[in-house]
Order: C-alpha cells, then structure tokens, then sequence
C-alpha cells in the first residue's frame, strides 16, 4: 500500500500506464494496420483467381462451341424401301457386315441390317478392332463368285437410293456379300469417345 501513499510512486506507476496506453495503442494500431494488408490482398487474391476461372471457363466455352456435331448417317424411310425392293427376291443370302469402331458407324449399318433381315438375309456381323480411320463404304462379292443377282440387286439398289457405296471383292468366309458402312471424319472429341468406348 506504500504505492497508494506516495505521490512519487502513483507517478511512476501512471508513467508505466500511460507507457502501457501508448504501446497498447502502436500495437493497435499494428493489428489494424495489418488487418487491413491481409484484408486488401485477399480481395486481390480472391479478385485474380476470380479472374483466372472466368478466363478458363471463356477459354473452355470457345473451345466447346467449336465443336461440330459428328454427321449422322440415316437411312430415309424411301431408302429403305428401296433397298427391301430388291433385295426381298433373294432371301437365304449371306451377307458379313463389317462394324468399325465408331458408334456412328455401328447405327448406321444396323439400319441397313435391319433392311436386310426383313428380307429374310442372313446376316451375320463382323466387328473390327482397328482404330478409328476415315474409310470409304463399301459392299463386296466374295472373290471365289463370279456373278450373284443379289450383289448386283443391292448394288443398284444402293445406287438408286443415293448411298455412296464402292463395289468391290472379298476374300474367305461363307458369306457371299459383304458390307462395310465406313467412317466418316469426327472432330477431336468425337475421336476420344470413341476410343474410350
């Protein structure tokens, strides 16, 4: 209690509490200060990753919209009865149809096999583990056959139906024709469903 008794003491200690206020305050001052730094270079931080995604996302868009659609190969319904036509007078024929490994491809040959078999064709399918490159469609005669009625009826039935089909020779099997829709060119991404799938 000595301290409450002298005057010299109080004044002392009131120096060290004022000394106490003063540093108290720097320090407040301090935190303040450094509280706003950490605050401003979030906001900068928070502000260029903001701007990063919304480049990446920009950049992803422009990518995506450039993507064309693969082109889808249908049969029209006057195809299709073009194609039954001729081929219905030769049921029992053996025809191998080739799948490449592209899902366009795969649907496009499956409704020229759905024609065929509605005119009671046998047809078997023959699915290629090759990679996806662009080929030309084609329709083979077995080489070992000189002539076949119904390789030249679907011949020219193809013809009068506007498809782009090739003629040409096959060799083994028993089969008598064959058919091969080709692959038509796909954009990147296409390429890379394809080879997942």
């Amino acid at each position: 209690m000595a301290l409450w008794n002298s005057a010299e003491e109080l004044g002392k200690f009131n120096s060290y509490l004022q000394m106490g206020l003063v540093i108290f305050g720097i320090l407040t001052g301090l935190i303040g200060a450094s509280s706003f730094i950490v605050s401003q270079r979030k906001d900068l931080l928070t502000g260029q990753e903001e701007a990063s995604l919304k480049a990446k996302v920009a950049d992803i868009s422009s990518r995506t919209t450039n993507i064309n659609d693969l082109p889808q190969r249908h049969l029209t319904v006057q195809q299709e009865e073009i194609i039954f036509k001729a081929s219905k007078e030769f049921p029992g024929t053996k025809l191998l149809s080739i799948r490449s490994n592209s899902k366009e491809s795969q649907q496009y040959a499956y409704e020229i096999e759905a024609v065929l078999k509605r005119a009671q064709w046998n047809v078997d399918q023959f699915l290629t583990s090759s990679g996806r490159n662009v080929a030309e469609p084609t329709i083979g005669l077995r080489e070992d056959i000189n002539s076949s009625p119904a390789f030249e009826a679907l011949k020219k039935s193809f013809e009068e139906a506007g498809l782009p089909f090739k003629a040409g020779t096959f060799t083994g099997g028993n089969a008598e024709t064959s058919l091969d829709v080709g692959i038509v060119p796909a954009n990147a991404y296409q390429s890379l469903i394809d080879k997942i799938n």
